[in-house]
C-alpha cells in the first residue's frame, strides 16, 4: 500500500511542478497526479483544456483535485494531438505555478509543446523541461503522416529547449536518438489504478448481454491497423462455442457486423460502442481473454497498448501480436503471436479456451506484472525520480525500460 509519509524529499527543498496534459480532463488518468502531490516536497499544478475530444468522446475538465491545483484553458483543434494549442490559460498557468519543472505530457512535435516550452523559458528561464513521446515508427525527421517540414522545425526547437525526453518504448527511444537528441532519455509507461482495474464477478451482466460460453474480447478503436479482421479470421477457425465482445467504435464496426451476419454469428457478437473510461473495468471483466491483434502499417505501429494493462490488471489473460511495443508490455503476462497470422492466433485462443488453469496462471502473472510496473503509483514514483535528477543535474539515460528487463 502507498504510504506518503515514507516518501523521500529532495534535500528538504520544495519543487514547483507544472504538468501540461491535453488528456488531463480524464478523471481516471488523474490518479498519478493525486499520488505525485502527496510527496511533501512537490507543489503540483496541472493544466488541461477545458474541453477535449479523446477517442471521439468529449471530455470536460473539472477543477476538483486532491492535494494539487488544476487549471484549465481553452484549446484550439481539440482532439488533434499535434495541432492542438492553448489560446487561453497557458501564460496564466506558468505565471501562477512558476515551475522548477515543466512536464509536457505532449509529443515534442506538437504545438502545445512548442508554445509551452517557449513561454516557460521566457517567464521561468531556469525551469527544467521534459517532454513525452510515443513516436516509434520513422527514423530522422521523416513524417509520412504529417507535414514533415513544419513538425520537424517544431520538434528541433522543443529538443533544444528541453532537458529530458521521456518515451513509452524502446523504438521511441531509437527514434529520438536518430533525430539527434543527446540529452537524457527515460522510460515512462502508462498506468492504471489497480483497485479500479481488478477481478470481479460479472456473470449476471454477461448473461444480460447474451454473452455465453468463452468470451473473447477486443477493446479499442475499430480501424484497420488494430487488426480486428485478423481476429475475425481466427474466430472462423475455432470449432468450439464462443462469444465475441467488442468494446469501442470506429469505421470498421459496420464491416465487423457484416462479417458476423455472413457467418451467422449475430447471436455471438456484441459491440459496446459508448463505454466511458470509468466503465472500462466492468467491460474488461466480461471477457475470458482480451486480444490485441494490431498490425504494423507504413504510418503506424502499436506504441504501448493501454488496453493490455487494463485487462492484465483485471487478471484477464491477454493475447497480442508482435507489433511495436506489445511484446514489451505483455512480457510473461500473456501470449504473443506473429502479427497478421490468423492461424496462430486461433491456436492460442483454442488452447486458452481448453485450459482454464493456463488462463488463471496467465491472469495472475499479468496482474502481478501490472502491480510491479504499470500502476499510477509506480508512474508517479518515476516522475519524481526524473524531477529529482533534473534538479540535481544527476539524471542519466536508460537504455531499456525496467518492465522489459524484469519478470512479473
Amino acid at each position: 500500500r502507498f504510504d506518503p509519509t515514507r516518501l523521500p524529499c529532495r534535500h528538504g527543498e520544495e519543487m514547483r511542478v507544472l504538468i501540461i496534459d491535453h488528456t488531463g480532463g480524464i478523471e481516471t488518468f488523474r490518479e498519478r497526479y493525486r499520488i505525485l502531490a502527496t510527496y511533501p516536497d512537490v507543489e503540483l499544478t496541472v493544466l488541461a483544456p477545458e474541453t477535449w475530444i479523446e477517442n471521439q468522446r468529449l471530455v470536460r475538465a473539472g477543477t476538483e483535485s486532491h492535494g494539487y491545483r488544476i487549471l484549465t484553458g481553452r484549446a484550439g483543434f481539440r482532439g488533434y494531438e499535434n495541432r492542438g494549442f492553448f489560446y487561453t490559460g497557458l501564460t496564466a498557468a506558468i505565471r501562477k505555478a512558476r515551475p522548477d519543472v515543466l512536464h509536457l505530457i505532449e509529443e515534442p512535435f506538437s504545438l502545445i509543446a512548442l508554445q509551452s516550452a517557449l513561454l516557460c523559458k521566457s517567464i521561468c528561464p531556469k525551469a527544467k523541461i521534459i517532454f513525452y513521446s510515443f513516436d516509434n515508427l520513422h527514423m530522422g525527421f521523416r513524417y509520412p503522416y504529417r507535414p514533415s517540414w513544419g513538425y520537424g522545425l517544431i520538434q528541433r526547437a522543443v529538443h533544444r529547449l528541453s532537458d529530458c525526453g521521456a518515451v513509452s518504448c524502446r523504438d521511441a527511444r531509437e527514434i529520438l536518438l536518430s533525430r539527434g537528441f543527446t540529452k537524457p532519455i527515460r522510460y515512462l509507461p502508462f498506468g492504471i489504478d489497480p483497485d479500479l482495474f481488478s477481478k470481479r464477478d460479472a456473470s449476471s451482466r454477461r448473461a444480460a448481454l447474451g454473452l455465453r460460453s468463452f468470451v473473447i474480447g477486443f477493446a479499442g478503436r475499430l480501424i484497420p491497423a488494430k487488426g480486428v479482421d485478423i481476429l475475425l479470421e481466427a474466430l472462423a477457425r475455432l470449432r468450439t462455442d464462443w462469444s465475441f465482445l467488442v468494446v469501442g467504435g470506429g469505421p470498421e464496426a459496420a464491416s465487423i457486423e457484416d462479417f458476423a451476419r455472413s457467418r451467422g454469428w449475430e447471436n455471438r457478437l456484441r459491440i459496446e460502442r459508448n463505454v466511458s473510461h470509468a466503465d472500462v473495468p466492468d467491460a474488461m471483466n466480461l471477457m475470458d481473454v482480451l486480444v490485441l491483434p494490431s498490425r504494423t502499417t507504413p504510418k503506424w505501429k502499436e506504441q504501448f497498448g493501454r488496453v493490455l494493462i487494463e485487462a492484465m490488471g483485471c487478471a484477464i489473460p491477454v493475447v497480442g501480436s508482435d507489433s511495436g511495443a506489445i511484446p514489451e508490455v505483455i512480457g510473461d503476462g500473456g501470449i504473443i503471436v506473429p502479427e497478421g497470422n490468423a492461424e496462430e492466433l486461433a491456436q492460442a485462443l483454442g488452447d486458452l479456451q481448453q485450459d482454464p488453469r493456463k488462463r488463471a496462471k496467465l491472469g495472475s502473472a499479468g496482474r502481478t506484472r501490472v502491480l510491479n510496473h504499470f500502476t499510477w503509483q509506480r508512474v508517479a514514483e518515476l516522475y519524481k525520480t526524473i524531477y529529482d535528477g533534473l534538479l540535481d543535474e544527476s539524471l542519466t539515460s536508460e537504455e531499456v525500460p525496467e518492465w522489459s528487463t524484469s519478470s512479473s
